[in-house]
């Protein structure tokens, strides 16, 4: 039931549009009346994404996981550059705060200061953000530098090749692109595939079954990863 109910999680807001605090009951409710031949449907139209909105992974279809091994926030030190991988407390009224400050599973943050009773101050696209206690410890994240020794290299979208499959990572430029990018489906961990891009004007990419052209100046704000098969 854990595969369905994360595919729903990640149906609802990827395709139907929900806020990622409200989606938790309804699947819920939804993952009890899925046959097998609808749950791997939803995956495929899913791009057979691995993880559900909130950064939690999502069983393949004989029920193996993905070892998570991220850390609390709080465990990092000053100076230290991490990639936030998933959030541990999944209340509506803290994922609203961690949707409001523009944080997101795949957003890179370095930590710029901690206090002595939990709180923190930390940089991610651009912006200066202060977290009080509860919400830096509900934050699970990983080591950047370790992400970057697998090999594989955050770039622009606008760099992917016709054919080529990435796996979206992050948004630069603030809040307001990152919410036009999130209504468009772009939504971090989520394959995607360039159909069209002539290294000037719009690209055309393939995601959840559908075609979307993007603006390049969006384009090149959206960061991905080229797709090898692994995270």
């Amino acid at each position: 039931m854990i595969r369905r109910h994360r595919l729903w999680e990640r149906f609802l807001v990827d395709v139907l549009g929900m806020d990622w605090d409200k989606v938790h009951d309804q699947a819920c409710l939804l993952e009890h009346v899925t046959s097998p031949e609808m749950e791997e449907k939803m995956a495929s139209l899913l791009g057979n994404v691995d993880t559900c909105p909130h950064g939690h992974s999502i069983p393949d279809r004989d029920g193996n996981i993905r070892q998570e091994s991220a850390l609390r926030l709080t465990d990092f030190k000053a100076g230290d550059k991490v990639y936030i991988q998933a959030i541990s407390d999944e209340s509506p009224d803290l994922l609203q705060k961690v949707n409001g400050l523009g944080l997101q599973p795949q957003s890179v943050v370095t930590i710029l200061g901690k206090g002595e009773n939990g709180e923190m101050e930390i940089e991610t696209a651009g912006e200066k953000l202060k977290l009080d206690a509860g919400l830096a410890s509900a934050l699970l994240a990983g080591p950047y530098a370790e992400e970057a020794a697998t090999g594989l290299k955050d770039i622009p979208l606008t760099e992917l090749k016709p054919d080529e499959t990435a796996i979206i990572r992050s948004f630069e430029g603030g809040r307001g692109r990152q919410g036009r990018c999130l209504s468009l489906g772009f939504t971090p961990g989520t394959r995607l595939k360039m159909l069209e891009n002539y290294n000037h004007g719009p690209v055309l990419v393939k995601l959840h079954d559908t075609e979307v052209a993007l603006g390049r100046e969006m384009a090149e704000h959206i960061i991905v990863v080229r797709d090898n098969g692994c995270r």
